[in-house]
């Protein structure tokens, strides 16, 4: 029997191969799936388990198995985010109906937010007024972002690709037109935004939200210098988004061993290779978030 193994590994970013604030949670084994996280949002993680979601606090090793989604549909989807004015994590879940049906004849339903800590223990119903459907969350290379107390994800209206915004502190549903049909989100120095695939030469194009009333959009196109020299034969890498400090992140697709990053400082326009020791398999598949921040926080219902 092959069982499929599932870790969270965290590092510091000042110094990634050093054990010092470094942590290791084994979160499950099954032998038929390997389920997708939420970034992580102030040190929590969301994990999606078919109709159940659990929390995780990687630097306690704390898991939190929340009540099981109400719905009889097989298709969830789950995405963690923060409300900064009420001081909350809320968990967003929808339904679709499983199949392979068009998506421009699918939609989800059933949206529901659970509230940690809200005493209430349970998922609420809300409504959602733009018909609208997340690809599932195996299609997906950026699975949300959530900035400022607004989730983003990228999701299909009708046979178009679309940018949409949940409000964790109203809980309201806006949708946002995208300049380019590109499903990769990431956070570019504090706004959202989505980026394409570096080309052989490093070349990467971004486009950032301005202004999402406006629906105003700006565009940003960055060539890493020695970029062939610094990744070698690895030809898989994305755009992960950038530091505190401004730096942009890059990171291959599949686990490399060792595994390294590269980290572009635009203003002083230099770009260097970070070897991490110690992550990963280079048989396993890798998801890799920055800006991790390590959580005391005690997961209660």
């Amino acid at each position: 029997m092959h069982v499929r193994e599932q870790f969270l590994q965290t590092c510091s970013q000042v110094d990634p191969s050093s054990n010092d604030h470094r942590h290791m949670l084994n979160i499950a084994q099954h032998r038929m799936h390997v389920y997708a996280f939420s970034p992580p949002i102030r040190g929590l993680i969301c994990r999606q388990m078919d109709s159940k979601v659990v929390i995780a606090n990687p630097s306690t090793g704390q898991l939190l198995t929340l009540p099981r989604v109400k719905t009889v549909r097989r298709g969830v989807l789950s995405f963690l985010g923060y409300d900064p004015m009420n001081d909350l994590y809320k968990v967003l879940c929808m339904t679709v109906l499983g199949g392979h049906q068009r998506r421009s004849q699918v939609l989800s339903e059933e949206h529901q937010v659970y509230t940690l800590g809200g005493g209430q223990q349970k998922w609420r119903m809300i409504e959602c007024e733009h018909p609208h459907l997340p690809p599932p969350t195996s299609c997906l290379p950026a699975k949300c972002i959530c900035i400022n107390g607004i989730l983003y994800y990228y999701a299909w209206i009708q046979n178009e690709g679309a940018l949409i915004s949940f409000d964790l502190i109203s809980e309201e549903f806006n949708t946002i037109k995208l300049p380019e049909d590109i499903n990769y989100l990431v956070n570019y120095n504090g706004k959202i935004a989505i980026s394409s695939l570096p080309t052989i030469n490093g070349e990467v194009h971004i486009w950032v939200l301005e202004d999402a009333s406006k629906q105003e959009w700006s565009k940003v196109s960055i060539v890493v210098p020695f970029w062939i020299d610094l990744v070698g034969t690895c030809r898989g890498f994305r755009f992960r988004g950038t530091l505190s400090t401004g730096e942009l992140i890059f990171s291959p697709v599949s686990c490399v061993k060792p595994f390294y990053f590269i980290s572009y400082d635009l203003k002083e326009n230099n770009a260097k290779k970070v070897v991490v020791e110690g992550i990963g398999d280079p048989h396993a598949s890798l998801e890799v978030y920055f800006n991790h921040v390590e959580s005391p926080m005690f997961l209660s219902n």
